[in-house]
């Protein structure tokens, strides 16, 4: 975990199952299109690296709290850097239950993040493919579609 996401408030926000506009796509699966994903705030709280509490953003205004980080707050820049990516990527792993990799080059950033991810307990899952073998050596499962 990032120092700057640690011991504080996160900013962070999820895609609503209920208020995002649903579509039935290839063997009749359901999914969510991008443009219909509708996000809502929340705050979490992170102390020594784990995660103590979620809250919307009524109940942290009620709590009275004003200060929190976001993946923007430090950035220079309006455009995505390596850096702020691996922040967000960051904060996402560390507020999921399952997390899911299509592909990773071996030697990546993206395959070093989500080593130690996998490494640290997480469930983490990847295409049973010959392409993906490096995350499967890594500890993910093979995901069946």
């Amino acid at each position: 975990m990032q120092p700057g996401f640690d011991n504080t408030w996160v900013k962070t926000g999820f895609i609503c199952e209920a208020c995002s506009r649903h579509e039935t796509g290839w063997q009749g699966k359901p999914y969510i299109p991008t443009a219909g994903q509708v996000w809502h705030p929340v705050y979490v709280e992170m102390r020594e690296g784990r995660i103590c509490r979620i809250v919307n953003q009524q109940e942290f205004v009620a709590v009275g709290l004003k200060e929190f980080a976001t993946d923007w707050q430090h950035a220079r820049t309006r455009r995505a850097t390596h850096e702020t990516a691996a922040r967000g990527n960051q904060v996402v792993a560390a507020l999921a239950d399952r997390i899911f990799v299509a592909y990773a080059a071996p030697g990546s950033r993206t395959e070093t993040l989500y080593r130690e991810v996998a490494g640290g307990g997480k469930t983490c899952l990847t295409f049973d493919d010959a392409k993906t073998a490096n995350l499967r050596d890594d500890g993910f499962g093979s995901y069946h579609i």
